[in-house]
């Protein structure tokens, strides 16, 4: 009964195949995902985000200092609302007060230099990653590879700030207009929460679209805003809500650990978004490897009849075999 349910779901899964690209893209992103050990790597990545988290707040919040803006920390943790956990927002909002409630001159120095460089840890691991990805070597050289890194990591941050004085502007204006009788009170909270919404997924979408675009060694074989990159946005803002979620309903990690509770919480959460980056990056290599064996710079249809399936991926290796 089994054998024949299998074989029954190998001759669909081939239909499938023979017709639509995206069965082939699939069946190729289930191979690169269980062939290249995704968690394993997910872990490696988050350890080194972990090492980078805090050098990375100390760099970006003590530039955010400078900004000219009013109860500038409020605002900030306002912002990060839709954007981390709600449960370790607790800690992070103290130590955000601390950097942003005044200038730091010797930060902006040395610190801030060693800082910078510490920042890179996380883009590095990615770099690597994704080379791992093409079985591809790093040719760039030690000092380009830290550059292209620090480079990053400059971009990502002018995107953060960029999102966040968006958000404080919009923030005004709806107020304004709501002020001036032009929209009702009622809905400014609404509107409010779609802007904060769209924001935040602006800022993992362009950040995801520039580390997949500029980070690994074989880079530009796919256009700036792609598939990974929207995915892996959608996928960060819904795991990131639903483990907002768990942490406030069913966790427990400060009553179990303490103070250091929010930290394996922020330890978990930076390997689900590292999971999430390296499975939006292989959808992309995956699309990739279709075209490539369909010799076609790119489809006319995402679902467009593959013109040959000889070089056709596998799925479900068990679905294969007698």
């Amino acid at each position: 009964m089994k054998k024949s349910i299998l074989r029954e779901l190998k001759v669909i899964w081939k239909e499938l195949e023979e017709h639509y690209v995206l069965a082939r893209i699939l069946s190729i992103l289930y191979q690169k995902i269980f062939q290249f050990d995704i968690d394993v790597r997910a872990a490696a990545v988050a350890y080194n985000f972990t090492l980078a988290f805090f050098p990375a707040i100390i760099f970006l919040f003590s530039l955010l200092a400078y900004l000219p803006i009013d109860h500038l920390d409020t605002k900030m943790i306002g912002f990060l609302k839709g954007s981390i956990p709600k449960s370790m927002l607790k800690d992070l909002s103290e130590l955000i007060v601390e950097l942003v409630s005044k200038k730091r001159g010797g930060v902006l120095s040395f610190g801030f230099i060693l800082a910078i460089y510490a920042s890179t840890s996380g883009i590095m691991a990615l770099i690597r990653s994704f080379n791992l990805t093409y079985k591809t070597n790093e040719n760039r050289g030690f000092i380009k590879e830290r550059v292209i890194a620090v480079t990053l990591n400059f971009l990502l941050t002018f995107v953060l700030i960029t999102a966040f004085l968006v958000f404080i502007v919009g923030n005004l204006i709806v107020h304004s207009l709501a002020n001036r009788g032009l929209i009702n009170y009622d809905f400014t909270f609404y509107i409010i929460k779609i802007l904060t919404y769209f924001v935040i997924f602006s800022v993992f979408f362009l950040t995801i679209s520039i580390i997949y675009f500029y980070a690994p060694a074989i880079h530009k074989r796919w256009k700036f805003f792609n598939a990974g990159s929207i995915t892996a946005s959608i996928m960060t803002i819904l795991i990131t809500n639903i483990f907002s979620y768990y942490l406030l309903n069913f966790a427990s990690y400060n009553k179990v650990y303490g103070s250091i509770g929010s930290l394996i919480a922020l330890m978990v959460w930076l390997y689900f978004f590292a999971l999430i980056l390296l499975v939006g990056f292989e959808i992309n290599a995956s699309i990739d490897q279709v075209k490539i064996e369909d010799n076609e710079q790119e489809p006319n249809d995402f679902f467009y009849p593959p013109s040959r399936i000889e070089n056709g991926s596998n799925f479900f290796k068990d679905l294969r075999e007698e």
